[in-house]
């Protein structure tokens, strides 16, 4: 699970943070995603859940650093079960640890585009 600041859950809340994210991984542009304005991600990015650009962030690391055909991502909410800005972000991968440690990796990208602009949107589980 990863925690978002309510006042800054979607990508245009933290102005200039997508397209911060997508020159720094720009085959992230090529992602398919399944949402319902059949947008490609790189479309989707600039207005989507933060959640859901880190767990794309996730799924570029996997693709850098531990390819396998099929990795595919996640991401789900239920705020009347776990509280406003908490979201359910799955990778799905053959190396569970490989996907723990991607997911990881792509909270500091996402804090990092964050802070460029006055602090960060996200918190881990364990910062609470």
């Amino acid at each position: 699970m990863v925690r978002v600041d309510p006042r800054r859950m979607r990508t245009s809340d933290v102005p200039g943070m997508a397209s911060r994210v997508m020159r720094r991984m720009p085959l992230m542009a090529g992602h398919t995603c399944d949402n319902s304005g059949g947008l490609r991600f790189s479309d989707e990015a600039a207005d989507t859940e933060v959640a859901h650009l880190l767990e794309h962030v996730a799924v570029e690391i996997l693709a850098r650093t531990a390819p396998q055909r099929g990795c595919r991502g996640e991401t789900a909410w239920d705020f009347s079960r776990d509280g406003r800005g908490v979201f359910r972000v799955t990778v799905h991968h053959r190396d569970a640890d490989a996907a723990a440690a991607a997911l990881e990796r792509a909270v500091d990208v996402l804090e990092e585009a964050a802070s460029q602009v006055d602090g960060t949107a996200l918190k881990r589980d364990d910062q609470q």
